[in-house]
């Protein structure tokens, strides 16, 4: 996906993402119900209260409308989780949590960043986790999608062309309306920051922090822009681009692996004696061609080129899956392909059938994607072209192109109304959710905002990608308040973070975390 151009192509993104986008139309806070909502509170679901550390974390569900336009009409459940403040005397309030996806559950996160974050944040704040509406546990639906078909919701092309790739669409889309169309049209990232309102409320809270990765940052904007007055202290983490949404975020995806490969290439050419994978960068960016190439000629049942691709990609989202990565390449290479996809396993697991059905539901039902299949085409093209290593996948044809519901409201425009209590946090060299759409997000948050730019690579910046600059404005920012007088840089460097996760097990809780940001 790259020349050896960093400085150009990221110019070019810049350019090009201020200068396209969609104009969203206002939208106004749903009605809630007359009676303040409940949570109920029991044991926790089987496979949560069997990881570790569940005896401390409290369950629930709250019910909420299926259609905040109809507060007295279906109502669907939400399930509800709480890790309690370590120091009642320093407690704050909440803080609401997100990973990403769409898709990704989030009952279990209090667990998971509990394990990661410094012990102040975990005195000021009851970490509630959620997962949205339609999946998990939450009421979730279903395409009944088999599992080739969700491993290939990411639309690298099809080995038996275009045709294929457009029936292969069309059959995911009709599938997921013959088995949940009667909800899908109401699995919205509005209709989810509504749902994290009544969580809210359901709290007896009167304003919420928040913590969202990746989508969880539209998700965390939406809200704030629907409830500015119910916000507290709100960190955007790796920020998708406000005026993106959806499809020319995912054209993004073409320059933003192009930016971070490097990061990979020179570090495994570094480590040539024990890879073999090349000597120089542009040898292993060679390398990586020529394995694609040769498992698209031969492709095996469990290792294609696509998830070849597929896999690659998602490495990327932090260096320490380089070493993973490397070996990965080395097994490809040497016709080991029961241990290429045994690696490949961990970073391309496909998402279950609940959370492709909300990573849809909301990617189609947010906003209307072209009809044009040669458009389709022509970009798939030009993106090829252009930035190879993700080659024709970032332009191609997703079932958003054959949805055949029209979104049940506009978008929710995020502007600068509202307090200034948003932090918006995001690495030069993210292969996921390119670093021109953090400054996107900045500017249409306007005085609200503050954006750090940290000079590393990898998708996730506070707790995910250790960096001491960044890592000390954002807890100054969540205990203390402390808000930045203008936006920020952080120069590239490690950072050993104050958690009870170390080595191998704080690995493990962050390639947890990544797994729930597919496709963001």
């Amino acid at each position: 996906m790259r020349k050896k151009r960093p400085a150009g192509v990221l110019a070019a993104v810049l350019i090009a993402v201020s200068a396209t986008g969609l104009i969203a139309a206002p939208a106004l806070a749903a009605p809630v119900t007359a009676a303040a909502p409940t949570i109920q509170w029991g044991a926790c679901p089987p496979d949560i209260a069997a990881e570790p550390g569940a005896a401390a974390l409290q369950c629930g569900t709250i019910s909420v409308p299926l259609d905040y336009k109809r507060p007295s009409g279906p109502h669907i459940n939400v399930a509800v989780s709480k890790l309690t403040a370590t120091d009642k005397a320093k407690r704050r309030g909440v803080m609401l949590l997100n990973p990403g996806g769409p898709g990704g559950p989030g009952l279990d996160l209090p667990l998971v960043f509990g394990s990661l974050m410094p012990a102040s944040v975990l005195q000021s704040y009851d970490l509630i986790g959620f997962d949205p509406r339609g999946l998990g546990h939450s009421n979730p639906l279903t395409c009944g999608l088999s599992a080739q078909q969700q491993q290939n919701l990411i639309p690298y092309p099809s080995p038996d062309g275009f045709a294929a790739q457009v029936a292969s669409q069309r059959q995911v889309v009709q599938q997921c309306f013959d088995h949940s169309g009667a909800q899908l049209p109401y699995i919205t990232t509005a209709n989810t920051a509504r749902d994290m309102d009544q969580i809210r409320m359901g709290l007896g809270e009167p304003k919420i922090s928040y913590l969202g990765y990746s989508y969880g940052t539209y998700l965390g904007a939406v809200y704030s822009s629907l409830f500015a007055t119910h916000t507290d202290r709100i960190i955007l983490d790796s920020s998708v681009g406000s005026q993106m949404i959806w499809r020319n975020e995912f054209r993004a995806w073409g320059p933003s692996t192009e930016i971070r490969f490097p990061d990979f290439t020179k570090w495994a050419a570094a480590q040539n004696a024990t890879y073999g994978l090349g000597a120089t960068s542009d040898a292993v960016r060679a390398t990586y061609f020529r394995l694609a190439a040769k498992l698209d000629a031969h492709p095996q049942p469990s290792m294609t080129g696509n998830l070849f691709r597929g896999t690659t990609r998602g490495a990327l989202y932090n260096d320490a899956n380089f070493s993973a990565l490397a070996q990965l390449w080395q097994s490809v290479d040497k016709a080991d392909v029961v241990k290429a996809a045994k690696i490949a396993s961990v970073f391309d697991a496909a998402p279950d059938d609940s959370s492709a059905v909300v990573l849809l539901g909301v990617l189609c039902g947010d906003t209307t994607w072209p009809k044009s299949l040669p458009q389709y085409q022509a970009d798939s093209k030009h993106d090829a072209r252009l930035f190879p290593v993700s080659g024709a996948m970032a332009g191609n044809v997703w079932p958003c192109a054959f949805w055949p519901k029209a979104p049940t409201e506009p978008l929710v425009p995020i502007t600068s109304n509202g307090p200034s209590n948003i932090l918006v946090l995001q690495n030069l060299r993210d292969p996921a959710t390119i670093y021109s759409g953090g400054v996107q997000m900045r500017a249409s948050l306007g005085n609200r905002a503050r954006l750090v730019t940290v000079n590393q690579g990898g998708h996730g910046v506070y707790l995910l990608t250790p960096n001491t600059c960044a890592a000390n404005i954002a807890t100054a920012f969540l205990v203390d308040g402390t808000f930045p007088n203008t936006d920020k840089y952080c120069a590239a460097g490690n950072a050993q973070l104050q958690s009870k996760a170390t080595g191998a097990d704080r690995t493990q809780l962050i390639q947890q975390i990544e797994s729930r940001q597919r496709p963001f």
